[in-house]
């Protein structure tokens, strides 16, 4: 009996080798997609690096069932490479066709074939795993699938060849092709539906522009890029042609997901203010940024092993925010606490099973996204409610505040209502000084253009460029002064400037623009240029003011941006040029310049106040604005053409009317006693005029220097008097445009009668005709309107051969009206007040004293009428040099 057990024993230990090598053999048509079939398979564990033939490793090497080993199938975060074989048969009476699935589908490379298990030839050879592509694959799927076909009673001899650097598990199932196609299907359509939760959630927050909304859409973010990567979904979308890129996105995602999560912990825990804690966020993202680059430049095992050490850091430090956290006294602390802790709790759960490899599978789970997701909704709806408390405690702090306000409002009005009846009796004394401030400003204001006005009037008695330039010396005083009159109207509170619309010469007037704007073009070395269309009217009415304010501006403007350039003043009637007629002008006014000129971009702000196209030039910015303002006030519009180093052309339109010619504005203002004094002693003198107050003006103006006058209107009249009357006359005084024939049919009838009779041309426009060339120097003299008497006067003088004889009579007056210091009885203050007044050039205040003082002492009123005098012609020195000779 003892010899019997002894050759059992023997016979046990000779046949197990044999029994090892036997091939284990699956029938697949009874096994379900449940059951993991790697653990009914015999296994080879070999080097990594090595390569192995099948036949060699069939044939050569020990091989050793999984159901002995089965811990050999897991290798976590280390390169592993293992070989597994089983015959595989179909006893049933059907032919049958299974896809093998074998999971996790990251699995590096898998080579599997189908032999025959006697002869070992090889029926099928298949590459699959996460570094071949898809399309590449035999079954068009992310998952690693074999297709097996097998008929009735028919055996296969399958061998693996799995090769990775993280095999957490390793599981075979065996799959009906279209349950597995459904099953992809569903598990398709359920995480599809949750993508598109995800990311409108995503969007919606996103579109509240909240910091902490932002944390907790980019923490939901991240977490579904993780878990969807977990199945492939983004590199098989994203980087199908990256294979390797998935461990990648796996990676970072998890790591920006815990960088998310203890970010969005320290600002609704309220610790975004604490000293220390609020640069947690920032920290723990670099450490994100910085473990995600160093990713890519190490293999698979470090990357996981490098994973699980950052996430264990992280979990760690979260803990060490809790005890901070807790200090924060607040109503939703503890709830806030309580939500995050279970996210907590749920990664650091999940961060143990990768680290320890405990039931651990590289798999979407559902489960823990909608833990997630709650718990991010918890901490929006918690967030709400505080901020919904906030608004709250607020509002109750506005109503109080207002209550507060309203009842400090109601004494203070009571206060004020008494201080302000206290202040109206102020206001009406401040309101009388106000206006005697302004009496007193608008002598001071007025005083110096006075003395400006009174020289020039006296400079333009002289001869020559003098007398010209006293002229726009004066009409630049004259515009001066109407721009004081109404600041003066606009600090007495009279903000609406009226339209004072006077006849004026439009050639004088544009003359005497011109000249200013020669010397403001001058200050550049710029060239100035004025065109005028010849078939405008002589008067127009307007404002002047506003026309000359407006011309200046643009030429001043011009000349600051301009630099031995040209400036042209061009002037025409819009009407004419577009042969259209009417009883109003379209008076159009160009400005044009060869400065710098301005890009198109900045011509809509150019006439915006205070806008400057170069910081280097002077001025404020209000050029063009006011140019806008006044000609938009005159009814008219304003535009500009520019370019860059061409130029600038500014244009504007304004609407007027012709003008009336009439003895107010036929002359030019000064003062009669000015005027040189000559005696024609019954000279004939004739006067051709087609406007009857200038022919009227002139009569009078001739009969008082002792001509004997007689008057045309037209130039036919006056030549057909010529031609009958036996004797000439002594002078002739013509205008130029007359009804029919001109002032030269008048010249060339006197001329041919008596080429030496003396014939004035007194014209507006005589100067643009296309005659002048021709007979312009036959005229013994050329004057323009409006009139200027005192040069009228020389000249009428000069071509009649007269003396002058206001010295002898100046002389004769001043002997007669001079005073001595004991006919005048003047006290000591009034002599100091005026000696004021003349330091000061008032001369208002000095004519008024001379009247009050010939009032108040009518012995002294020759001496009074000889000091108001010599104030109006501001001769100040003379008066001061009187007073001395008073004593």
């Amino acid at each position: 009996m003892l010899l019997v057990r002894v050759i059992g024993l023997f016979c046990i230990l000779l046949l197990t080798p044999l029994l090892a090598r036997a091939e284990s053999v699956l029938d697949l048509s009874v096994q379900d997609s449940k059951t993991n079939l790697a653990s009914m398979m015999q296994v080879l564990d070999v080097a990594y690096g090595e390569r192995h033939e099948p036949y060699q490793i069939l044939d050569g090497a020990s091989w050793v069932p999984v159901e002995h080993t089965p811990a050999i199938l897991a290798a976590p975060r280390e390169q592993s490479s293992i070989w597994l074989r089983v015959v595989l048969s179909n006893d049933s009476d059907m032919p049958l066709y299974r896809w093998l699935e074998i999971s996790p589908w990251a699995l590096d490379e898998i080579d599997a074939w189908l032999l025959v298990p006697d002869t070992r030839q090889t029926v099928g050879h298949w590459r699959i795993g996460a570094d071949v592509p898809v399309e590449s694959r035999a079954v068009k799927t992310t998952r690693a699938v074999v297709p097996v076909s097998l008929s009735a009673k028919e055996q296969v001899l399958l061998l693996l060849h799995v090769r990775s650097n993280h095999r957490p598990a390793l599981g075979v199932t065996s799959w009906n092709p279209v349950d597995f196609v459904i099953a992809e299907r569903d598990r398709y359509q359920k995480h599809s539906v949750l993508f598109a939760i995800v990311l409108t959630l995503f969007v919606v927050l996103l579109l509240q522009h909240n910091l902490h909304y932002l944390l907790l859409a980019c923490w939901m973010l991240a977490l579904f890029v993780l878990e969807a990567e977990k199945e492939g979904y983004i590199s098989y979308l994203l980087f199908s042609e990256q294979s390797d890129i998935g461990l990648n996105i796996r990676f970072m995602s998890s790591l920006l997901e815990k960088s998310l999560f203890i970010a969005a912990s320290v600002f609704f825990l309220g610790l975004n203010k604490h000293p220390y804690w609020r640069w947690v966020p920032i920290g723990v993202l670099g450490v994100t940024f910085l473990a995600s680059v160093t990713g890519f430049f190490l293999d698979g095992v470090a990357v996981r092993r490098l994973a699980s050490g950052v996430h264990i850091f992280f979990a760690l430090l979260w803990l060490c925010i809790v005890p901070a956290a807790m200090k924060i006294s607040a109503r939703w602390q503890p709830f806030l606490i309580g939500l995050l802790s279970l996210n907590w709790l749920i990664t650091t759960l999940l961060v143990m099973s990768f680290a320890l490899n405990i039931h651990y599978n590289l798999s979407f789970s559902l489960a823990r996204v909608g833990i997630e997701i709650m718990v991010i909704m918890g901490l929006l709806l918690i967030y709400v409610l505080k901020q919904r408390e906030y608004e709250r405690m607020l509002e109750l702090q506005l109503r109080e505040s207002e209550k507060a306000e309203r009842d400090r409002l109601e004494r203070a009005v009571a206060q004020r209502t008494q201080e302000l009846n206290q202040a109206l009796d102020a206001a009406h004394k401040a309101d009388a000084s106000k206006t005697k401030f302004l009496s007193r400003v608008t002598h001071d204001l007025k005083s110096p253009l006075t003395s400006i006005m009174g020289y020039s009037q006296l400079l333009s008695t002289e001869q020559g460029k003098t007398g010209q330039m006293s002229h726009i010396i004066y009409d630049s005083a004259s515009h001066m002064l109407n721009l004081i009159n109404r600041l003066i109207d606009y600090a007495r509170d009279v903000t609406s400037i009226e339209m004072n619309e006077v006849d004026l010469y439009l050639h004088a007037f544009i003359n005497n623009v011109s000249h200013e704007g020669r010397i403001l073009a001058g200050k550049n070395n710029n060239g100035f240029r004025l065109e005028i269309d010849e078939l405008l009217p002589s008067v127009i009415r307007c404002d002047e003011t506003l026309l000359r304010e407006i011309l200046l501006n643009l030429l001043d403007n011009a000349a600051k941006y301009t630099v031995n350039g040209d400036i042209t003043l061009r002037i025409y009637d819009k009407n004419t040029h577009e042969s259209k007629k009417g009883s109003v002008l379209q008076l159009v006014c160009e400005v044009e310049d060869t400065g710098c000129g301005i890009d198109a971009e900045e011509h809509d702000q150019l006439f915006d106040p205070f806008f400057r196209v170069s910081d280097k030039g002077e001025g404020a910015g209000l050029g063009l604005a006011i140019v806008k303002e006044l000609v938009e006030r005159m009814q008219g519009h304003v535009g500009l053409n520019s370019a860059p180093n061409k130029g600038t052309c500014v244009r504007f339109t304004v609407p007027v009317k012709p003008g009336r010619e009439d003895a107010g504005i036929a002359v030019l203002k000064s003062p009669t006693r000015m005027l040189p004094l000559y005696n024609a002693d019954g000279l004939e003198a004739w006067v051709v005029e087609d406007s009857e107050q200038i022919r009227h003006l002139l009569y009078t103006e001739l009969s008082e220097l002792g001509f004997a006058v007689e008057t045309f209107t037209d130039a036919e009249s006056a030549i057909d008097a010529l031609q009958s009357k036996d004797t000439m006359p002594d002078i002739i005084l013509t205008d130029y445009r007359l009804p029919k024939a001109s002032g030269g049919a008048v010249l060339e009838a006197a001329r041919a009668i008596d080429p030496l009779v003396p014939v004035l041309l007194l014209s507006a426009t005589w100067y643009l005709q296309p005659e002048r060339q021709k007979t312009g120097e036959c005229y013994t003299a050329l004057l323009g309107k409006p009139v200027d008497l005192a040069r009228l006067r020389h000249e009428v003088a000069r071509a009649c051969g007269l003396a002058d004889i206001q010295a002898s009579n100046s002389s004769e007056a001043h002997s007669s009206g001079s005073v001595t210091a004991s006919s005048i009885a003047i006290n000591e203050d009034s002599i100091q007040q005026l000696e004021v007044w003349l330091e000061l050039g008032a001369v208002t205040d000095i004519t008024e004293w001379c009247e009050q003082l010939g009032k108040q002492h009518p012995e002294s009123a020759c001496f009074a009428e000889e000091l108001n005098a010599l104030a109006q012609r501001g001769d100040f020195k003379a008066i001061h040099r009187r007073l001395l000779e008073l004593g």
